[in-house]
């Protein structure tokens, strides 16, 4: 039992001791450390004497440490004191000042009670001059705007904001009109619609002055002639008299700078004057559709930046067919007279490019009245074709000088017809000797080098498919027809196998040039140099090339191939006779089919003196040793073929009856009945192939 009580005591000091220096402690442990750093100095040792020496110590200690805290809150005690009596002072200063304010208010109430009532008098003045303020904005004008609507400052943008202020304001007045304040609005009105129409006066002066001014290309100040003209829309007389005007100046400045750019050319002479190249009649006429195709895009963009933004309408999507637009422009024209119906975008570029359809009708006439080619002819046509397209799409279907490119169009087609017509009677007269190798003449390819140019340029230029049949078939029946008769003429005098291959080789030329048309390639060459031009698409150039390819491939290569078929027929019988000649078999199958014309069936074949065994056994010979030779010669006229395929096919059919010819000779020689030797015509239908074919 002791030894477990003292177990327990030991515990319980060892868990006091642990309690004491934990960091819940830590006052204890920073005592016990002082002590330990007081105890160890000098190396003292813990006896009695030690321990009353520390006493003596940590009581000496605490009252150094009391008087230091007396001395720290004798210096507190005495700022407090101060502090109190200041305190003191200030509670005494705020009640004199309670009191002098009580006084002060009493004897300026009423002067507080006039402020008062002056502040909210103020307050109500500055709303009224807030109000007043925004009235004048609103139903006035600025200084500003009074200086740039009267005739003192040039007019400038600053002009048509006034003007549009004006507006506004005008219109702003009807509100009051339905308020107290009618005669105020009446009053502001007036004003307005007198600034209105003064405004009106000299913006129209203005704005013709400025379009007289237009008399050259280099055309500035379009941005303050379009506010102009869209400012004076709501005027519809002065309008149209200002649209007059800009036609009327515009047409006289294209009509001299196309003079100009015909007689003169440009500044400094670069470009030449179109005029100079009058000896190329293609370069002179596309020079001139050219410099007018340029001038009048340029002219329809002016026009889409001054006016046609006030007709909120697009000069490419108007109506084409509108019966209306000519008499619009006549109205246009006369100045005295103002048109009462709007005018649309292709009037007015009709009226503006009037003035050049006479030079280029004159121009035109000059250019047909020289000597031109065929070809030449065809491509002029063409040309104004392709720029009457173009004129359309820009002043119009009806615009007068469309009217000039489609007249002109129609001369330039019959004055080619003609002279294609022309082209064909000089083929039929002057016949060519054809030459020793029977080759096509001069005149064939002269022929179809001029038809190449033709169908080049209609491939190319024309993109109307609706039209190109015809005009393609008439001038295939302009060139062709002649040309064959021609070579018909020139073979007269040649004998069947000549003539035949000569027109075969004449057919085969021109089959093959059409067959070079047919190429759908093509359609991928023009869609590259045409493609990306207004108005035409990739299906309108692949229905072209269908249209051409429907021409080339109907009834007119029908015909060549039946004038060849004709032609083979006749060679195939002359090779196939040549053969028969030279394999000595001549004269043994002339009495063989004489003795089968005869139709004697009863009488032998043997019983023919020409076909007896010994003349047969000769023949065979021959026919043996021509088979040896293995050296088949064709006819000199099948070698001179330009085609390799008709040489083939000409040697494989004269093969073909020569061995239909040789198979019933031997069948026959065979027969019992004819009283032949055996095996004297020993060869079979399948070895003389092999041998031959």
């Amino acid at each position: 039992m002791a030894e477990n009580s003292l177990t327990r005591k030991l515990n319980k000091v060892l868990a006091s001791h642990d309690d004491l220096f934990s960091t819940s402690n830590g006052g204890i442990v920073s005592a016990l450390h002082g002590l330990s750093a007081i105890f160890e100095t000098g190396n003292k040792r813990n006896d009695k004497h030690e321990r009353q020496r520390l006493r003596n110590d940590i009581e000496i200690r605490s009252i150094n440490v009391n008087l230091r805290f007396l001395d720290a809150f004798s210096a507190v005690q005495t700022k407090l004191q101060e502090v109190e009596e200041k305190v003191a002072y200030m509670g005494k200063c705020c009640k004199d000042m309670t009191s002098r304010l009580k006084k002060a208010q009493h004897e300026t109430a009423e002067l507080i009670e006039k402020t008062s009532n002056l502040q909210q008098d103020k307050d109500k003045l500055r709303i009224r001059r807030e109000i007043l303020k925004a009235f004048l904005q609103r139903y006035q004008l600025q200084p500003e705007e009074q200086a740039a609507l009267s005739g003192d400052q040039p007019l400038d943008d600053s002009f048509f904001t006034a003007f549009e202020r004006v507006k506004v304001i005008h219109s702003e007045c009807t509100r009051l009109l339905r308020t107290n304040q009618q005669q105020a609005g009446l009053d502001i009105m007036d004003e307005m619609t007198t600034l209105q129409e003064r405004a009106y006066e000299r913006l129209y002066a203005w704005t013709r002055g400025a379009c007289r001014g237009l008399t050259t290309q280099a055309v500035d100040r379009t941005q303050l002639l379009a506010q102009a003209f869209q400012a004076l829309q709501h005027r519809q007389v002065l309008y149209r008299y200002a649209v007059s005007e800009y036609t009327t100046t515009r047409r006289q400045a294209v009509s001299r700078a196309f003079l100009d750019a015909l007689t003169r050319g440009g500044p400094g002479g670069i470009p030449k004057p179109i005029d100079l190249e009058s000896h190329d009649p293609l370069l002179y006429i596309s020079g001139i559709l050219g410099w007018l195709h340029q001038t009048a895009a340029s002219e329809r963009d002016l026009l889409c930046r001054v006016i046609t933004k006030a007709m909120d309408v697009d000069p490419l999507h108007t109506n084409r067919s509108s019966g209306s637009d000519l008499a619009i422009k006549n109205e246009l024209l006369t100045e005295t007279n103002p048109p009462e119906r709007p005018p649309t975008p292709h009037t007015l570029m009709d009226a503006i490019m009037e003035g050049t359809s006479r030079p280029l009708q004159t121009r035109w006439e000059q250019v047909v009245s020289s000597n031109l080619s065929v070809v030449s002819c065809y491509k002029i046509a063409s040309t104004l074709e392709l720029y009457q397209s173009f004129f359309k799409n820009i002043i119009g279907h009806n615009a007068q000088l469309t009217d000039v490119l489609s007249h002109l169009y129609r001369d330039t087609m019959e004055t080619f017809y003609k002279s294609l017509g022309q082209f064909g009677n000089d083929l039929k007269q002057n016949v060519e000797i054809p030459p020793t190798d029977l080759y096509p003449p001069r005149t064939v390819d002269h022929t179809l080098e001029m038809l190449h140019n033709i169908l080049e340029t209609k491939a190319v230029v024309t993109f109307d498919s609706s039209k190109t049949n015809a005009h393609v078939q008439q001038i295939l029946k302009g060139t062709l027809e002649p040309l064959l008769q021609s070579c018909l003429l020139s073979a007269a005098n040649l004998g069947p196998a000549d003539m035949a291959t000569f027109m075969l080789n004449c057919v085969n030329r021109i089959h093959t040039f059409l067959d070079t048309f047919e190429d759908t390639g093509n359609s991928v060459h023009y869609y590259e140099v045409f493609g990306g031009r207004e108005g035409y698409q990739e299906d309108d150039l692949l229905c072209l090339q269908d249209s051409l390819e429907e021409v080339f491939t109907d009834e007119r290569c029908e015909m060549l191939a039946a004038q060849a078929e004709v032609y083979e027929e006749t060679l195939v019988t002359e090779q196939a006779h040549f053969f028969i000649t030279h394999s000595g078999l001549k004269q043994v199958l002339h009495h063989f089919q004489q003795w089968r014309n005869e139709g004697d069936s009863h009488s032998p074949m043997s019983n023919n003196p020409g076909l007896s065994v010994e003349k047969i056994s000769a023949a065979v010979q021959e026919f043996d040793q021509f088979l040896t030779n293995e050296n088949f010669q064709l006819l000199r006229q099948c070698d001179l073929l330009h085609s390799a395929r008709c040489r083939d096919r000409i040697r494989v059919r004269a093969f073909e009856i020569f061995c239909n010819t040789v198979e019933e000779f031997g069948e026959s020689c065979n027969d019992s009945k004819n009283k032949y030797p055996p095996d004297l015509f020993r060869w079979k239908r399948h070895e003389l192939e092999q041998i031959l074919v």
